[in-house]
């Protein structure tokens, strides 16, 4: 049922874009043929972290008409989406609950303003984001050998969709590492007094598992880090102060920015395409009340699971 439910909100929200033919958005463009530009990788600053998923784009464009493959994609972010979440949220939530944060996370402003722009790979990263912070979570908590594995192994993925990930997954980690350092209770099977070697076998067990997070994720991705640690010719080491100006969070007119990200908007492309983008907070006038009448079941649901979650 939720595998259906998820379904339907794929081809409602995508509709007309599931017709024969291709579509146009800024950032994903696809054609007839699809060549590895292995120049862009040698000389223009391409990361190879992205070299897989380009591989995989002209392996199937080699046997598939590209328009079908675009269509695919198109319905696979939406189902990758709202089944990672899906998955990500605690069985005993209930089917109500997991349906509507699974349908928010699915369909919400930034959602739509990157869809718009054809920011595939940044949905897909968004997409693996939930499961990704409950195994780092599980890892810390059952110690398991099987929850880090997968925690990096998507983490991974989201790199080669987008690296941008690296940062976003990562600033994630090191939350949830500094908040199992800090909580009473870290793993199944320990339990902590104020005894020094206690505290100390504790954050003892919860570096480790760190360091293993860490050791995985660079033997998995050393294809792509270590030629850009050391050849340091990929367009990311070009970044200047100039460019943050250019790609900051944008302000809403009325509400400022802070409002304007909470409500899920803030991509940079509000400021320069004033016009190009239809926005949902563009026809609701009072569209920040909206989101308090969102927030309001999400801080009660947030501190319901915190107070489940205490030994």
């Amino acid at each position: 049922f939720p595998l259906l439910c998820i379904v339907g909100l794929a081809v409602l929200v995508l509709g007309p874009l599931l017709k024969p033919g291709y579509v146009f958005f800024l950032d994903f463009v696809m054609a007839p043929e699809h060549q590895l530009d292995w120049d862009s990788y040698n000389s223009g600053g391409a990361l190879l972290s992205s070299l897989p998923l380009d591989a995989l784009f002209h392996f199937l464009i080699a046997i598939l008409p590209a328009s079908f493959v675009q269509k695919v994609v198109l319905v696979s972010i939406f189902l990758v989406i709202g089944s990672a979440m899906w998955r990500a949220l605690p069985r005993r939530l209930g089917l109500t609950p997991r349906l509507l944060a699974t349908t928010f996370y699915l369909i919400n402003p930034f959602v739509y303003e990157r869809f718009t722009a054809g920011q595939i790979g940044i949905l897909f990263g968004y997409a693996f984001l939930p499961l990704i912070l409950k195994f780092f979570q599980q890892a810390f908590v059952k110690k398991d050998t099987r929850s880090i594995g997968l925690a990096v192994l998507f983490w991974t993925l989201q790199i080669i969709f987008a690296p941008h990930f690296l940062v976003i997954t990562g600033v994630g980690l090191a939350v949830i590492f500094i908040f199992n350092l800090l909580s009473r209770q870290s793993s199944a099977d320990l339990v902590l007094a104020n005894d020094w070697v206690q505290k100390k076998n504790k954050y003892q067990i919860i570096a480790k598992i760190f360091l293993k997070i860490i050791l995985l994720f660079i033997i998995l991705n050393s294809f792509w880090l270590v030629p850009a640690v050391f050849l340091r010719n990929g367009l990311v080491f070009q970044i200047d102060g100039a460019h943050f100006p250019a790609y900051r969070s944008a302000a809403d007119d009325r509400y400022g920015l802070v409002m304007n990200l909470v409500g899920l908007y803030g991509f940079w492309r509000e400021r320069t395409s004033a016009g190009e983008l239809v926005l949902a907070k563009d026809t609701l006038q009072a569209w920040s009340l909206l989101w308090v009448v969102f927030f309001i079941p999400m801080y009660f649901g947030g501190k319901y699971l915190y107070k489940q979650a205490r030994p």
